[in-house]
Protein backbone atom coordinates (compact mmCIF):
# COMPACT_ATOMS: atom_id res chain seq x y z
CA UNK A 1 0.00 0.00 0.00
CA UNK A 2 1.39 3.49 -1.29
CA UNK A 3 0.15 5.69 2.06
CA UNK A 4 2.17 8.56 0.50
CA UNK A 5 0.54 8.59 -2.99
CA UNK A 6 -2.66 7.71 -1.22
CA UNK A 7 -2.61 10.99 1.42
CA UNK A 8 -1.50 13.07 -1.99
CA UNK A 9 -4.40 12.11 -3.86
CA UNK A 10 -6.68 13.15 -0.98
CA UNK A 11 -4.86 16.31 -0.52
CA UNK A 12 -5.05 17.40 -4.27
CA UNK A 13 -8.69 17.08 -4.28
CA UNK A 14 -9.61 18.64 -1.22
CA UNK A 15 -9.98 16.61 1.02
CA UNK A 16 -8.56 17.60 4.64
CA UNK A 17 -7.04 14.65 6.73
CA UNK A 18 -7.83 14.87 10.65
CA UNK A 19 -6.44 12.16 12.16
CA UNK A 20 -4.93 8.74 11.13
CA UNK A 21 -5.26 5.41 13.27
CA UNK A 22 -2.53 2.89 12.51
CA UNK A 23 -1.91 -0.57 13.61
CA UNK A 24 -0.26 -3.82 11.62
CA UNK A 25 -3.77 -4.88 10.19
CA UNK A 26 -4.92 -1.22 8.54
CA UNK A 27 -4.95 2.16 8.85
CA UNK A 28 -7.98 4.44 9.46
CA UNK A 29 -7.77 8.08 7.84
CA UNK A 30 -10.87 10.77 9.43
CA UNK A 31 -11.30 13.32 6.51
CA UNK A 32 -13.39 15.89 5.45
CA UNK A 33 -13.80 18.18 2.52
CA UNK A 34 -15.74 21.55 2.64
CA UNK A 35 -18.80 22.41 0.20
CA UNK A 36 -19.54 25.14 -1.72
CA UNK A 37 -21.53 26.37 1.14
CA UNK A 38 -19.02 25.63 3.96
CA UNK A 39 -20.59 22.85 5.14
CA UNK A 40 -17.95 19.88 6.67
CA UNK A 41 -18.48 16.37 4.82
CA UNK A 42 -17.04 13.30 6.79
CA UNK A 43 -15.22 10.36 4.93
CA UNK A 44 -13.84 7.68 6.79
CA UNK A 45 -11.31 5.58 4.78
CA UNK A 46 -10.22 1.97 5.59
CA UNK A 47 -7.02 1.04 3.81
CA UNK A 48 -6.52 -2.72 4.68
CA UNK A 49 -5.80 -6.05 3.19
CA UNK A 50 -8.94 -8.68 4.03
CA UNK A 51 -9.55 -7.22 7.09
CA UNK A 52 -11.22 -9.24 10.02
CA UNK A 53 -14.28 -8.54 12.36
CA UNK A 54 -11.61 -7.31 14.84
CA UNK A 55 -10.94 -4.22 12.56
CA UNK A 56 -14.37 -4.05 10.66
CA UNK A 57 -16.71 -3.52 13.73
CA UNK A 58 -14.90 -0.35 15.30
CA UNK A 59 -14.51 0.75 11.77
CA UNK A 60 -17.86 0.88 11.23
CA UNK A 61 -19.03 2.24 14.66
CA UNK A 62 -17.04 4.91 13.95
CA UNK A 63 -18.43 6.05 10.86
CA UNK A 64 -21.74 5.89 12.60
CA UNK A 65 -20.45 8.16 15.10
CA UNK A 66 -18.81 10.45 12.98
CA UNK A 67 -21.90 10.44 10.43
CA UNK A 68 -19.45 9.88 7.65
CA UNK A 69 -19.23 7.88 4.77
CA UNK A 70 -17.22 4.62 5.62
CA UNK A 71 -15.30 3.79 2.24
CA UNK A 72 -12.65 0.48 2.20
CA UNK A 73 -9.77 0.72 0.04
CA UNK A 74 -7.90 -2.59 -0.65
CA UNK A 75 -8.89 -6.26 -0.47
CA UNK A 76 -12.26 -6.83 1.18
CA UNK A 77 -13.57 -10.27 1.53
CA UNK A 78 -16.91 -9.85 2.67
CA UNK A 79 -17.52 -5.80 2.67
CA UNK A 80 -20.23 -4.20 4.42
CA UNK A 81 -19.67 -0.86 2.74
CA UNK A 82 -18.37 0.82 -0.69
CA UNK A 83 -15.12 -0.76 -1.45
CA UNK A 84 -12.34 0.52 -3.94
CA UNK A 85 -9.73 -0.59 -5.46
CA UNK A 86 -6.70 2.26 -5.89
CA UNK A 87 -6.57 2.48 -9.25
CA UNK A 88 -10.65 3.28 -9.13
CA UNK A 89 -9.92 5.41 -6.52
CA UNK A 90 -7.31 6.76 -8.48
CA UNK A 91 -9.06 7.53 -11.42
CA UNK A 92 -12.31 8.79 -9.74
CA UNK A 93 -10.22 11.56 -8.11
CA UNK A 94 -7.95 12.23 -10.57
CA UNK A 95 -7.56 15.41 -12.56
CA UNK A 96 -5.99 16.25 -16.01
CA UNK A 97 -4.11 19.75 -17.67
CA UNK A 98 -6.51 22.01 -19.74
CA UNK A 99 -4.24 22.17 -23.00
CA UNK A 100 -6.36 25.20 -23.73
CA UNK A 101 -3.98 27.26 -21.01
CA UNK A 102 -1.19 25.81 -21.56
CA UNK A 103 -0.70 25.85 -25.39
CA UNK A 104 -2.32 29.15 -25.45
CA UNK A 105 0.75 31.65 -26.83
CA UNK A 106 -1.08 34.67 -25.55
CA UNK A 107 -0.69 33.16 -22.27
CA UNK A 108 2.22 35.34 -20.53
CA UNK A 109 0.02 38.74 -21.64
CA UNK A 110 -3.25 36.78 -20.01
CA UNK A 111 -1.21 36.46 -17.04
CA UNK A 112 -0.18 39.47 -16.93
CA UNK A 113 -3.12 41.34 -17.19
CA UNK A 114 -4.84 38.86 -14.71
CA UNK A 115 -1.63 39.38 -12.18
CA UNK A 116 -2.50 43.09 -12.52
CA UNK A 117 -6.24 42.59 -11.73
CA UNK A 118 -7.46 43.25 -15.42
CA UNK A 119 -9.66 40.91 -17.38
CA UNK A 120 -8.39 40.07 -20.51
CA UNK A 121 -10.26 40.26 -23.75
CA UNK A 122 -12.38 36.62 -24.26
CA UNK A 123 -12.11 35.81 -20.32
CA UNK A 124 -14.95 36.00 -18.60
CA UNK A 125 -15.10 36.15 -15.14
CA UNK A 126 -13.03 37.72 -12.32
CA UNK A 127 -9.78 38.26 -12.44
CA UNK A 128 -8.30 37.13 -9.43
CA UNK A 129 -10.05 33.69 -9.67
CA UNK A 130 -9.05 33.13 -13.20
CA UNK A 131 -5.51 33.84 -11.67
CA UNK A 132 -5.79 31.33 -9.46
CA UNK A 133 -6.74 28.79 -12.13
CA UNK A 134 -3.89 29.85 -14.72
CA UNK A 135 -1.66 29.88 -12.37
CA UNK A 136 -2.63 26.43 -10.65
CA UNK A 137 -2.42 24.36 -14.37
CA UNK A 138 0.49 26.74 -15.64
CA UNK A 139 2.44 25.38 -12.68
CA UNK A 140 1.18 21.93 -13.09
CA UNK A 141 2.76 21.43 -16.75
CA UNK A 142 5.60 23.45 -15.84
CA UNK A 143 6.12 20.85 -13.07
CA UNK A 144 4.78 17.84 -14.28
CA UNK A 145 3.79 17.49 -11.11
CA UNK A 146 -0.35 17.47 -10.12
CA UNK A 147 -1.45 20.67 -8.27
CA UNK A 148 -4.59 21.61 -6.62
CA UNK A 149 -6.23 24.73 -6.11
CA UNK A 150 -7.83 25.46 -2.63
CA UNK A 151 -9.08 29.43 -2.97
CA UNK A 152 -12.43 29.25 -3.94
CA UNK A 153 -12.52 25.40 -3.10
CA UNK A 154 -11.98 25.38 0.19
CA UNK A 155 -14.46 28.63 1.33
CA UNK A 156 -14.09 29.61 5.05
CA UNK A 157 -11.17 27.80 5.92
CA UNK A 158 -7.27 29.76 6.11
CA UNK A 159 -5.55 28.00 3.43
CA UNK A 160 -3.42 29.22 0.54
CA UNK A 161 -4.41 29.48 -2.81
CA UNK A 162 -3.33 26.04 -4.16
CA UNK A 163 -0.28 23.22 -3.68
CA UNK A 164 2.21 21.66 -6.44
CA UNK A 165 3.76 18.44 -5.06
CA UNK A 166 4.32 15.12 -5.29
CA UNK A 167 8.32 14.71 -4.49
CA UNK A 168 8.44 18.56 -4.25
CA UNK A 169 5.63 20.32 -1.84
CA UNK A 170 5.01 24.07 -2.74
CA UNK A 171 1.79 26.15 -1.36
CA UNK A 172 1.12 29.11 -4.12
CA UNK A 173 -0.81 32.25 -3.17
CA UNK A 174 -1.79 34.46 -5.73
CA UNK A 175 -2.35 38.48 -5.87
CA UNK A 176 -3.99 39.98 -8.36
CA UNK A 177 -3.11 44.07 -7.84
CA UNK A 178 -3.81 46.28 -10.07
CA UNK A 179 -0.92 48.29 -8.95
CA UNK A 180 1.45 45.74 -7.71
CA UNK A 181 2.19 44.05 -4.66
CA UNK A 182 4.22 44.59 -1.63
CA UNK A 183 4.75 41.91 0.80
CA UNK A 184 3.83 42.92 4.28
CA UNK A 185 4.89 41.79 7.63
CA UNK A 186 1.25 40.24 8.03
CA UNK A 187 1.58 38.62 4.57
CA UNK A 188 4.55 36.99 6.17
CA UNK A 189 3.14 35.62 9.72
CA UNK A 190 -0.33 34.50 7.28
CA UNK A 191 2.00 32.34 5.28
CA UNK A 192 4.02 30.65 7.76
CA UNK A 193 0.52 29.68 10.06
CA UNK A 194 -0.40 27.81 6.44
CA UNK A 195 3.14 26.26 6.47
CA UNK A 196 2.86 25.16 9.88
CA UNK A 197 -0.82 23.86 9.61
CA UNK A 198 0.03 21.52 6.31
CA UNK A 199 3.51 20.42 8.24
CA UNK A 200 1.59 19.81 11.59
CA UNK A 201 -1.05 17.89 9.47
CA UNK A 202 1.11 15.92 6.55
CA UNK A 203 4.44 16.10 7.22
CA UNK A 204 5.09 12.21 8.80
CA UNK A 205 3.69 10.91 5.38
CA UNK A 206 4.83 14.04 2.74
CA UNK A 207 7.09 15.48 4.93
CA UNK A 208 7.50 19.59 4.86
CA UNK A 209 6.90 21.91 2.80
CA UNK A 210 10.27 23.41 0.91
CA UNK A 211 8.47 26.39 -0.79
CA UNK A 212 5.83 28.91 -0.14
CA UNK A 213 5.51 30.92 -3.87
CA UNK A 214 4.11 34.05 -4.95
CA UNK A 215 2.50 34.82 -7.89
CA UNK A 216 1.68 38.27 -9.32
CA UNK A 217 1.45 41.03 -11.84
CA UNK A 218 4.49 42.94 -9.96
CA UNK A 219 6.49 43.07 -6.75
CA UNK A 220 6.64 47.05 -6.10
CA UNK A 221 9.46 46.02 -3.67
CA UNK A 222 13.31 45.37 -4.43
CA UNK A 223 15.15 42.99 -4.03
CA UNK A 224 16.97 43.76 -0.85
CA UNK A 225 12.94 44.10 0.59
CA UNK A 226 11.99 41.07 -0.76
CA UNK A 227 15.24 39.15 0.62
CA UNK A 228 14.26 40.57 4.24
CA UNK A 229 10.74 39.20 4.03
CA UNK A 230 12.27 35.84 2.88
CA UNK A 231 14.46 36.04 6.06
CA UNK A 232 12.02 36.71 8.22
CA UNK A 233 9.60 33.83 6.78
CA UNK A 234 12.21 31.48 7.31
CA UNK A 235 12.72 32.46 10.84
CA UNK A 236 9.11 31.70 11.23
CA UNK A 237 9.13 28.30 10.04
CA UNK A 238 12.19 27.11 7.95
CA UNK A 239 10.37 27.45 4.65
CA UNK A 240 11.94 29.02 1.41
CA UNK A 241 10.01 32.16 -0.31
CA UNK A 242 10.10 32.72 -4.04
CA UNK A 243 8.40 35.24 -6.06
CA UNK A 244 6.87 35.05 -9.70
CA UNK A 245 6.06 37.67 -11.80
CA UNK A 246 2.60 36.08 -13.45
CA UNK A 247 3.80 36.98 -17.20
CA UNK A 248 6.80 35.24 -16.68
CA UNK A 249 4.97 32.18 -15.59
CA UNK A 250 3.33 32.23 -18.71
CA UNK A 251 6.93 32.65 -20.64
CA UNK A 252 8.16 29.96 -18.55
CA UNK A 253 5.28 27.61 -19.77
CA UNK A 254 6.31 28.63 -23.76
CA UNK A 255 9.89 27.59 -23.07
CA UNK A 256 9.07 24.19 -21.55
CA UNK A 257 6.22 23.35 -23.98
CA UNK A 258 9.39 23.00 -26.29
CA UNK A 259 10.90 20.41 -24.33
CA UNK A 260 8.21 18.76 -22.19
CA UNK A 261 10.46 15.58 -21.85
CA UNK A 262 12.69 17.68 -19.62
CA UNK A 263 10.08 18.93 -17.33
CA UNK A 264 10.61 16.20 -14.65
CA UNK A 265 14.09 16.50 -14.62
CA UNK A 266 14.31 19.84 -13.77
CA UNK A 267 16.09 21.18 -10.58
CA UNK A 268 12.90 22.41 -9.42
CA UNK A 269 13.54 22.21 -5.58
CA UNK A 270 16.69 24.56 -6.32
CA UNK A 271 14.79 26.64 -8.66
CA UNK A 272 12.33 27.12 -5.99
CA UNK A 273 14.93 27.82 -3.42
CA UNK A 274 15.87 30.91 -5.59
CA UNK A 275 13.86 34.26 -4.78
CA UNK A 276 12.76 35.51 -7.44
CA UNK A 277 12.02 32.43 -10.38
CA UNK A 278 13.28 34.18 -13.69
CA UNK A 279 13.06 32.62 -17.35
CA UNK A 280 16.99 32.43 -17.51
CA UNK A 281 16.78 30.23 -14.67
CA UNK A 282 14.73 27.47 -16.56
CA UNK A 283 17.19 27.70 -19.94
CA UNK A 284 19.85 27.35 -17.65
CA UNK A 285 18.29 24.20 -16.63
CA UNK A 286 17.60 23.43 -19.69
CA UNK A 287 21.01 23.87 -21.20
CA UNK A 288 21.66 21.88 -18.38
CA UNK A 289 19.54 18.62 -19.42
CA UNK A 290 20.41 19.13 -23.04
CA UNK A 291 24.15 18.86 -22.27
CA UNK A 292 23.52 15.99 -20.49
CA UNK A 293 21.63 14.71 -23.32
CA UNK A 294 18.16 14.52 -21.09
CA UNK A 295 16.42 17.15 -22.62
Amino acid sequence: MDIPTFVRTLLLNGYTIDSVQRSEAAQIFEVHRVDELGAHVPYLFLVATDPGEAVIAPFVKRAYELRAAPIGLGDFSTPLFPVLSFPVFYRILGGSIDEGVVYDDDLPTKLDMLGHNQLPPGLSGKADDLLEQYTKQSLQFVTARRSRRYGKERLFEPVPDGIVFEDLAVLIDTKAYSGGFTIEADDIKRFASYVADFNRRYRDELGSIHCFLIVTGHFKQDIPALETRRSELYAECQTQLTCLKASVLGEIVKKLRLVPNCRRAIAWKRLFSTLVLTPELICEEIARLKKDSIA
